[in-house]
């Protein structure tokens, strides 16, 4: 996206908010990491250990609840398989659970009224949603901006999609250095998180993204800096 004042927003999301067809409306739980291994075989052990953790498995569970809680009663029939599958990206592994509805007959369910209802996710606005938005409006000590925005298209009869706007970056003139370039990304807490884990999950989702400024960046020093909030 090309924002006011030469400011430029960007990013790799893997996550689709909800994408709509007619009378079927899609979306997709994603929550649960492991970084990509060094070969096929150690990449099927890893998601093996991925789809048998407790704590992730319990993550997604919650994901997974969440959006089921919002979706069950627009639905005349659903789709949605028992377990997760293993979402192979290019340097991490995903838990991934796809969920599929029928709109209720006369329904006047459209597209935006989808997004306002799954955005935020539960994984980037917390469970339950309006109590623990309250909480990070009042603890974050930044403001997220497009971050985990909803970004998409609509089209005249209005089908169309929306993703999550994760693993992203704002660059350009945007109120601070010309030459800056912002990334974000986070990961879900849930009670049996782990601080540190926590941390290397989160910059292990921005290295793709990093990796594809360096290599455009070529021929320049770049510096590069982390801080948690």
């Amino acid at each position: 996206l090309r924002l006011p004042g030469m400011a430029h927003f960007f990013g790799s999301t893997p996550e689709t908010l909800v994408r709509m067809k007619g009378e079927i409306l899609e979306t997709t739980a994603l929550a649960g990491t492991r970084p990509r291994g060094d070969s096929t075989k150690t990449d099927k052990l890893l998601g093996e250990e991925l789809l048998s953790s407790s704590k992730d498995l319990e993550e997604h569970r919650l994901v997974v609840s969440e959006i089921m809680r919002t979706l069950v009663p627009l639905s005349s029939s659903l789709s949605v398989p028992q377990r997760p599958r293993i979402r192979t990206l290019r340097n991490v592994l995903h838990l991934e659970t796809p969920i599929s509805i029928r709109l209720l007959e006369n329904s006047t369910i459209g597209l935006l009224d989808a997004v306002h209802l799954l955005h935020p996710t539960p994984a980037l606005g917390g469970s339950p949603r309006k109590e623990a938005l309250q909480w990070m409006q009042a603890n974050e000590e930044w403001e997220r901006g497009w971050y985990a925005a909803p970004i998409g298209w609509i089209d005249s009869n209005g089908d169309g999609e929306f993703v999550v706007a994760i693993r992203s970056a704002l660059s350009g003139n945007h109120g601070s250095k010309r030459d800056e370039i912002t990334l974000f990304a986070g990961c879900g807490i849930v009670n049996a998180s782990d601080a540190e884990s926590e941390w290397k999950e989160t910059n292990m989702k921005l290295d793709a993204i990093l990796k594809a400024i360096v290599t455009l960046d070529k021929g320049r020093k770049l510096e590069t800096s982390s801080e948690a909030s």
